[in-house]
């Protein structure tokens, strides 16, 4: 890339989006050595901090800022054409700032700021430097990566030596922490805006960075809210509320979008018209009043809507799931940019609690499960435990049941559970209902789990046939992905049972369209059963859990049972006499467990000092050395010679050997 000493950025013209210069001090933060491009059309801005999503260029090492219309970087630097004034930036103070703070508004994240500049308002964004940034080791390092620490600040919010990230928040965080369930929560474009609708009283809020910058996350903290967002009166701003009502869809209890001025497109918001009210002379009081009508009598958002958003859910057809993809959808992201959002964001997964436990997640937010078991083996046993148990936590459940009501009305006779956990679970008997428009319920509904007990009311023809499978499948964990559902579907097994994704009734594309597998299996005890889950965020593994009275308890892996099953019969056969791995091993009845898995019983129980053994357990694991057990108080004394049998743990000698007795205790 050629750059002529005239395209720098100079002190007789600085950059239009930071005000910087390569001749500024050093160490102050204020420094750019950057460029405008020969058609004056683009400022290749070196500051992170107002870079917004922007990504550096490897070569010059800077940001691409489009100075005329909206720029990648979520601003509008100068909305009219160029002209050689542009070129000439004298520097300004930051003349506003926005904080954003953590949930209970006891920590400042990072901040927004704005200078203004010849060619328009600048953004920038910053995070307190952390403590001794004035004497910190990585200062050169920084340098050295085009950040700075200045003034108190930070240049960045990404992970530094020094500092971990900070992940980007929505606006007024405490405001919506604080809120009721059910309240309404107006959401604008800019911080400006939204502090115009709190000085009215409402919650306001609004995401960092500009339109097009909503983040998946943030939908989390609008979870049943009354969402309203006000579009921009331009492309971007209108294209930034479809983007964040489809994000909120199946969170929010409602969503709507308002558009003050839908003859416009100069980019007038909702500030704007806040102000040409109290120019005429109203009062916060009118504003607000007239602002909640508006609200009152705008039609509830829903997906389908509007030539463009056809990309939003399956559109369903004559035939049951039928599917059309929109062009937005194949675009694609690239893999650089996803490893950098996921690194900046995280990739953590919410797990539910399976009967008490979230570990392993079997269960997580957001993702489709497929479970399946026997006839009469317990699924909806499990399913409805679950239900009341994510109840309980507060979520919202809708249950699409083969069951009648008689049946369900039944069970719930002698049903204990609180008014307000049932309250929570949506009871749909959907038997011989017509598929297209149980999708359609589901993908509408606020609820945040789904759970349909059984497939079969899917209509799926032929369960062998991969195509009819993934027909009739796939628009259903498609729709739950893009709202943002859990999804849990309950299937049957095959006769001949099989692993955990062998073990699904008819095609493999049961198994392969859902994110987690999960079998049920029958336990050679009735009142147990064996669980086998395996996913694409989750290990393959293996529960046991038992219905004890009219409810479910998780037992843990069955090696962990067989493991406390082992430990106890143990016990009972120790004495206070000195005994070998093997003898312990042969004093137990049937059904006699293996000697490795007595071996790691008896370990445990020492390491719990349930149990004595010599050498002592202070002395740790030794190779090549026998270990004798009993049970701790008795005498310290040994036999002279112990007969061994078998293998032993340490490997030692088989014979029987001279062993002579220890000395002062164990």
């Amino acid at each position: 890339m050629s750059v002529t000493s005239q395209q720098r950025f100079s002190k007789a013209h600085p950059c239009p989006i930071c005000g910087g210069y390569d001749r500024r001090p050093r160490g102050t933060g204020e420094r750019c050595f950057g460029f405008l491009s020969d058609d004056d059309r683009y400022a290749h801005c070196t500051r992170e901090e107002f870079a917004g999503v922007l990504e550096r260029n490897p070569a010059s090492q800077a940001f691409a800022h489009r100075l005329h219309g909206p720029c990648g970087c979520g601003r509008t630097h100068s909305p009219g054409t160029p002209s050689s004034a542009d070129k000439v930036q004298p520097r300004q103070a930051v003349q506003q700032t926005w904080d954003y703070l953590s949930g209970d508004g006891s920590v400042k994240l990072f901040q927004i700021y704005r200078r203004q500049l010849a060619t328009g308002k600048t953004y920038g964004v910053r995070r307190p430097a952390p403590p001794g940034w004035r004497s910190c080791q990585h200062r050169g390092q920084c340098r050295k990566d085009r950040i700075t620490c200045a003034n108190g600040w930070t240049s960045t919010l990404t992970a530094r030596p020094c500092s971990a990230a900070t992940t980007p928040v929505l606006f007024n965080l405490p405001l919506l922490r604080a809120r009721a369930e059910g309240a309404l929560v107006a959401i604008a474009e800019g911080e400006q805006c939204a502090e115009e609708l709190v000085a009215l009283g409402f919650i306001a809020t609004t995401n960092p960075f500009g339109a097009g910058k909503w983040r998946p996350e943030h939908s989390g903290e609008m979870v049943r809210a009354a969402a309203v967002i006000f579009a921009d009166a331009d492309q971007p701003g209108r294209d930034h509320s479809q983007l964040v009502a489809r994000s909120l869809w199946g969170k929010a209890v409602s969503t709507s979008i308002i558009d003050l001025y839908p003859d416009r497109t100069d980019g007038s918001d909702i500030a704007d018209w806040i102000a040409e009210r109290r120019a005429r002379g109203l009062n916060d009081d009118a504003i607000r009043g007239e602002l909640e009508a508006l609200i009152a009598q705008t039609p509830e958002w829903r997906p389908g809507r509007g030539d463009d958003l056809s990309t939003l859910l399956p559109t369903k057809g004559s035939t049951v799931g039928s599917e059309v993809v929109g062009q937005d959808r194949l675009q694609g992201v690239s893999l650089a940019a996803l490893r950098r959002n996921a690194r900046e964001v995280g990739t953590e997964v919410d797990a539910l609690p399976l009967l008490g436990e979230v570990e392993p997640p079997i269960f997580q937010r957001g993702l489709s499960h497929i479970i399946a078991a026997p006839p009469k083996a317990g699924k909806t046993t499990l399913l409805y435990a679950q239900a009341k148990e994510w109840a309980r936590a507060g979520i919202s459940i809708l249950s699409i049941s083969e069951e009648p009501e008689i049946v369900w009305s039944r069970r719930l006779q002698a049903e204990d559970a609180e008014d307000e956990v049932l309250e929570r679970i949506t009871l749909l008997p959907a038997l011989g209902a017509s598929p297209d428009a149980l999708l359609e319920r589901m993908s509408q509904g606020s609820e945040e789990i789904v759970i349909l007990d059984t497939a079969k009311i899917l209509g799926v023809e032929d369960e062998n046939d991969a195509a009819t499978v993934n027909r009739v499948i796939t628009p259903w964990v498609v729709s739950a992905r893009e709202t943002g559902k859990t999804l849990v579907v309950a299937h049957h097994i095959r006769k001949g049972g099989g692993r955990a994704v062998e073990a699904l009734a008819g095609s493999y594309n049961w198994a392969a369209v859902f994110d987690t597998v999960v079998e049920i299996a029958l336990d050679e005890q009735d009142s147990r059963r064996q669980l086998r889950a395996v996913g694409r965020l989750l290990p393959s593994c293996k529960l046991l859990y038992e219905l004890r009275g009219s409810d479910l308890v998780l037992l843990g892996s069955p090696d962990a049972v067989e493991l406390e099953a082992t430990k106890e019969r143990v016990v009972e056969e120790l004495t206070g006499e000195w005994m070998t791995t093997v003898q312990v091993h042969g004093a137990l009845g049937d059904p006699k467990p293996s000697q490795e898995q007595v071996r790691r019983a008896l370990t445990s129980l020492a390491a719990g000092g349930k149990v004595e053994r010599h050498p002592p357990w202070s002395e740790g694991q030794k190779q090549g050395t026998t270990y004798r057990w009993r049970l701790p108080g008795a005498p310290t004394s040994l036999p002279t010679a112990i007969p061994l049998v078998g293998s032993e743990v340490g490997g030692a000698d088989q014979n029987a050997l001279p062993i002579a007795p220890p000395t002062g205790g164990q």
